[in-house]
């Protein structure tokens, strides 16, 4: 009879773990991005140490404030300090730190330390207008191929390539025109007259940029080894070119 007793006990300690478990993982929030975008969301520290910064990321402006806090296992004194920024950029005893207006640094390193205890917390500040740009990749050329009789004429364009979606594609002025291995060829903002007595069968018409470059190649008709049948009425022009996504 006793054993029988302790069963609902028991089952009720059981419950009241599950339900207690559902309600903790039901209850995370997500946390703010004071002063960011919606498409830029910051990185989280990885710390396992048992202290807990919050906001542990956010994206703040020059000379701009904001106010930490930390908690650990009821510790209520910390440490507070502050990284990888300029000498202006500080945190008070109180965790309110203040970004300097001459902040040249695209991230900080907010640190809480309670005090005689080893442990840390850490949070990300991204600095507004301080993020690292994209990485240029290389120079597109559009159209990359097209058919041209002499005398006709076409408009390149060029873009970088970037390995940020967000910024890629973005139209390239300081871009040199050139045609390759022709020195009577002047490709002015991309606008390429073919010689109305051109002989080649094809022409290479080059962007550069410093060490980068694209190229497009241009099919002279008339002069191609296996000629392009065209007709005797209506002729589209250009007859065939590759358009980037």
């Amino acid at each position: 009879m006793k054993t029988k007793n302790l069963v609902w006990p028991v089952l009720a300690m059981v419950l009241a773990g599950v339900i207690g478990g559902c309600q903790l993982s039901g209850g995370e929030e997500e946390l703010p991005q004071d002063g960011g975008s919606d498409n830029k969301k910051p990185t989280r520290p990885t710390n396992d140490s048992g202290v807990t910064v919050y906001p542990d990321a956010i994206m703040l402006g020059k000379g701009s404030m904001q106010l930490f806090t930390a908690s650990s296992d009821g510790v209520e004194d910390f440490t507070w300090s502050v990284s990888g920024g300029v000498d202006g950029t500080t945190i008070s005893l109180e965790g309110v730190l203040t970004v300097s207006v001459d902040e040249t640094a695209a991230r900080l390193t907010v640190m809480a330390n309670p005090g005689g205890t080893g442990k840390y917390g850490e949070a990300y500040v991204y600095i507004l207008d301080n993020e690292a740009g994209p990485t240029v990749e290389g120079i597109a050329v559009s159209p990359r191929t097209v058919i041209l009789a002499p005398s006709d004429s076409q408009t390149f364009q060029a873009v970088l390539l970037q390995d940020d979606p967000e910024n890629g594609g973005a139209a390239e002025p300081n871009i040199e025109w050139s045609v390759d291995d022709r020195d009577d060829y002047f490709v002015e903002n991309g606008k390429l007259v073919v010689a109305g007595n051109e002989e080649a069968e094809t022409l290479t018409v080059r962007a550069s940029q410093d060490s980068l470059y694209g190229t497009a190649i241009v099919t002279v008709l008339g002069n191609e080894e296996e000629p392009i049948p065209v007709n005797n009425g209506i002729r589209l022009d250009p007859q065939r070119v590759t358009v980037l996504k």
